[in-house]
């Protein structure tokens, strides 16, 4: 079983605290509070990040020019912050091409994943099959259908 505890001593270590409060400010504006808050409510409560640790990254990140701090005291996405993220500054709910390759690297490793599994997968192959079935639409030139919300 994953401990899901030592992921806020991983971030820290791996840098990945900084992309994670970069992806959380690239939906809404937010205050540091309201980040750890948002961080908690993501990793269903199995992690929330220290002051000790979200608010030099805030300060590191401002200083970078990726995010800015608001006179309310919320931190917020500047364009270099978006553009590191492939946010469409003209249209941020639209991502920019890169996101495509980055869902498509994360199908792959998905599928590399499923293919290692040594659990019994007869139970999703209808599910499996479903998903081939719209990427081969894709791949025809044609959208894949909704069916499946």
């Amino acid at each position: 079983m994953t401990d899901f505890h030592n992921y806020g001593q991983m971030f820290k270590r791996h840098g990945s605290l900084r992309y994670y409060i970069l992806w959380i400010l690239a939906n809404e504006k937010k205050r540091g509070i309201d980040i750890m808050d948002e961080m908690e409510k993501r990793s269903m409560g199995f992690w929330k990040p220290s002051p000790g640790s979200v608010y030099p990254t805030l300060k590191s990140l401002v200083e970078e020019g990726l995010i800015r701090k608001n006179e309310n005291g919320t931190y917020e996405l500047t364009d270099k912050g978006m553009d590191l993220l492939g946010i469409n500054k003209e249209n941020p709910s639209k991502y920019k091409s890169t996101d495509i390759d980055r869902c498509l690297d994360e199908a792959e490793s998905c599928t590399e994943y499923l293919m290692d599994v040594d659990e019994d997968l007869t139970q999703y192959l209808d599910r499996i099959r479903s998903i081939g079935e719209k990427f081969i639409k894709i791949s025809e030139g044609r959208r894949a259908s909704n069916e499946h919300h």
